[in-house]
């Protein structure tokens, strides 16, 4: 009773139904394992997990899917791609934003792929289209959306520079920072290290509460080619060589605009949020000084706080001494930092002879070191001097991470150029006289 009917006849297309009935979710499973495949390669940059990625995107890209899915796709695999070969990135850019044309993260992609292949203008136009397309309505997809923000904006001035429309980059870099408050200047010296610099700049910017209230300036030795070529794109100031980090540090001073200023390396890490702790801290001490002046509180303002001045002991994560290893000041402050300059004029009597010489001491520069360091002690005369004037705010709650190679317990063998140049023993001996030639007062 349980043989087979004899009369039965296979079904041709039963085994055909049962894959189709196993593969119906293939679409989602294949779309998923790529998006796994593509993180893990986004942290490890291995050839095995961007050929598993590749293979699962290929497959889902032949199968029917939603077109923001196979935007993804594409946007995930040019960034696979450009790590060997841009030109093939940029045509995957073009195909995703053919798939979804007004979504601003393929055309901010594509004209970094410029920037990355030298082509500043090409960058230039597809950052101007990025810029003209508005925030979309949710739509319950996830989107990234960080081309619509500060990226945007700073991507969209980089792409000026590079396409050699320095003016009209200036132009909109300064409307910006005035429309945010124009709060903050990073004043960073830099020297043999245009990745570290680049990463360190990023860093600084996507740690602060508000990017666009800070301005981003570089300092580089004229004879650093490397690092100039490299941060073309970027607001910098170029200045003569011989003069250490101080020389640097300077120049971005002076070509600065922010109510407060920051001094700012490659081994800085900021703490989150680091804009919006420091103003707090500079605001409450600048609203107490305003009060004990009897002014109303109403006319208190931010202009207020840059025009008192005050400097912010923050803490390094690693010294015990009362050392401001970071510059953080006012402007105020800053053109409170001068050094007397003597002039002597001539004088001749009513015969129009020789009769001596008058003396007049006029201000200089303001700066932020004293030119006369290179670089070691320079901070120890801020520090003196600071504390001196009595404009010292503690915040010692603030932590930004200095990680300079002593810290870490790098054997002096192992730090770079840089690092020895700046460390070096008769720098030391050279700026301890100078600081005791120019503070024999202190300790």
């Amino acid at each position: 009773e349980h043989l087979p009917l004899v009369e039965k006849k296979r079904d041709p297309f039963r085994n055909r139904r049962i894959m189709a009935y196993h593969s119906r979710y293939i679409h989602a499973y294949a779309f998923e394992l790529h998006r796994e495949w593509f993180y893990q390669w986004q942290l490890t940059r291995s050839a095995e997990d961007a050929e598993s990625a590749t293979k699962w995107a290929e497959i889902s890209l032949c199968c029917d899917i939603l077109k923001e899915q196979r935007y993804d796709l594409l946007m995930h695999q040019s960034e696979i791609a450009a790590e060997k070969d841009l030109g093939h990135a940029l045509d995957l850019v073009w195909s995703a934003i053919r798939t979804v044309p007004k979504h601003r993260e393929a055309w901010g992609m594509g004209a970094r792929y410029c920037l990355r292949k030298g082509d500043g203008a090409e960058a230039a136009v597809m950052s101007a289209f990025m810029q003209s397309i508005s925030k979309p309505q949710a739509t319950g997809y996830p989107r990234s959306d960080r081309f619509y923000g500060w990226e945007g904006a700073d991507l969209r001035i980089r792409t000026l520079r590079a396409a050699g429309q320095t003016k009209l980059a200036e132009e909109s870099e300064e409307k910006l920072f005035d429309t945010n408050g124009r709060r903050f200047s990073l004043l960073h010296a830099t020297r043999g290290r245009p990745a570290k610099a680049l990463e360190t700049r990023a860093l600084w910017l996507k740690s602060a509460y508000v990017p666009l209230g800070v301005e981003h300036i570089f300092a580089v030795d004229a004879d650093d080619k490397e690092t100039l070529a490299a941060l073309r794109e970027f607001r910098h100031v170029v200045v003569e060589p011989g003069g250490g980090c101080v020389r640097a540090w300077n120049a971005a001073a002076a070509a600065s605009s922010g109510k407060v200023m920051l001094q700012l390396s490659d081994d800085w890490v900021p703490c989150h949020d680091w804009d919006v702790q420091i103003w707090s801290v500079l605001e409450k001490a600048a609203r107490s000084r305003w009060e004990d002046t009897g002014k109303p509180p109403g006319e208190f303002s931010p202009e207020t706080i840059a025009n008192t001045p005050l400097v912010v002991a923050v803490h390094d994560n690693h010294r015990t001494d009362a050392l401001l290893c970071m510059a953080i000041l006012t402007r105020a402050r800053y053109e409170e930092q001068r050094d007397e300059i003597e002039e002597r004029i001539p004088r001749v009597d009513s015969d129009g002879k020789p009769a001596g010489e008058v003396i007049i001491q006029n201000p200089g520069a303001p700066y932020l070191f004293s030119p006369e360091y290179v670089g070691v002690f320079s901070d120890n005369e801020f520090t003196v001097r600071a504390y001196r004037d009595g404009c010292v705010i503690q915040a010692q709650h603030i932590i930004f991470d200095h990680q300079h190679p002593i810290w870490g317990g790098v054997p002096e063998d192992k730090w770079d150029e840089t690092y020895r140049a700046q460390n070096a023993p008769e720098r030391y001996t050279s700026g301890a006289a100078i600081f005791k030639r120019r503070n024999p007062a202190a300790p």
